[in-house]
């Protein structure tokens, strides 16, 4: 078998109009062009992939996650991955519907069955308020992505209202005095002591007490200071930067958190002697 490439193809075709079927040359030479453009056509027709707006709506989340991939941080895209490969594809490709036929009803549906029964971990009940907002952040920016791509004529996910309840469920819960103390109580002598009170003392977010390094104590003009944290999705990261620029803060140290993180000096002097 001989295999034609598209730069000798317009060549063979002219030698069979011209030598093989002995046509005039200007006769041989249109029926040449008429027949490459036919085949380039239909070459075409088959590369050219499936028109975006037919796509389903479970491949484009698959393309916008790769896009995101390198676009953000590696947490950031981890906690984009989780949502839309364990919330929203298993319950949008039993619908079979491609991202032109997502409409509002679509986006409620999904929001009342995810807060009434969605969990993922086998547990009864549906997600949280907070859980079902970040679904909700993430779900209107993959569809106005669509919508900037001029796949859909409006963003479907827009002005749609989150259910909630009204037992308080989101209300943050505080300890009042005596429970910080009791709290502060139970952990004395503990490994994780100076942890608690400095997590207590200066209501530091997790990552930030965690990311907690020797270099951000400084002993000799009793300052703590927050500027690098730990945050974790699937891949645990350490990064010299807090979540915002306001987060980066000293405070001066208490003289009981000052006790503890010399009395931890110490110890860590100790063990490194022993090893």
């Amino acid at each position: 078998m001989v295999y034609f490439s598209f730069v000798t193809l317009p060549y063979f075709l002219l030698y069979f109009f011209s030598a093989v079927l002995q046509l005039p040359w200007d006769i041989a030479n249109r029926k040449a062009t008429k027949n490459l453009n036919k085949i380039m056509a239909e070459y075409e027709q088959k590369e050219t992939p499936t028109n975006s707006e037919n796509i389903l709506f479970t491949d484009y989340l698959q393309q916008w996650l790769k896009k995101k991939k390198n676009k953000v941080e590696l947490t950031t895209w981890e906690g984009y991955y989780n949502t839309v490969v364990n919330h929203f594809i298993p319950y949008f490709k039993p619908l079979n519907l491609t991202i032109k036929e997502i409409k509002p009803k679509h986006i409620v549906n999904y929001y009342d069955y995810k807060f009434s029964s969605g969990r993922q971990d086998r547990k009864k009940g549906g997600l949280a308020f907070s859980s079902l907002k970040k679904h909700s952040v993430i779900l209107k920016n993959i569809l106005n992505q669509a919508f900037l791509e001029e796949i859909i004529p409006r963003n479907p996910a827009l002005k749609i209202p989150l259910p909630k309840k009204d037992n308080g469920e989101e209300k943050s819960t505080f300890l009042n005095t005596t429970q910080a103390n009791e709290l502060i109580k139970l952990f004395k002598g503990h490994r994780l002591q100076p942890l608690i009170y400095l997590t207590l003392y200066y209501g530091l977010r997790r990552g930030e007490v965690i990311g907690l390094k020797w270099s951000a104590i400084d002993f000799k003009n009793d300052k703590v200071r927050i500027n690098h944290t730990v945050v974790k999705h699937t891949t645990v990261i350490a990064k010299d930067k807090t979540k915002t620029e306001a987060s980066r803060r000293e405070y001066i140290f208490l003289s009981e958190i000052k006790a503890v993180l010399l009395n931890l000096q110490k110890e860590r002097k100790t063990n490194r002697k022993i090893l």
